[in-house]
């Protein structure tokens, strides 16, 4: 995976913040985001 990817990613819930976490689905096809 690009760095991007691993930038934009969240891996834990942040501490500092309220986020909402729920399933997606991204479309991955355009060839830049793998």
């Amino acid at each position: 995976m690009p760095s991007e990817f691993w930038s934009g990613s969240v891996l834990e819930k942040p501490k500092d913040r309220e986020i909402i976490c729920h399933a997606s689905a991204w479309d991955m096809c355009n060839g830049k985001d793998f």
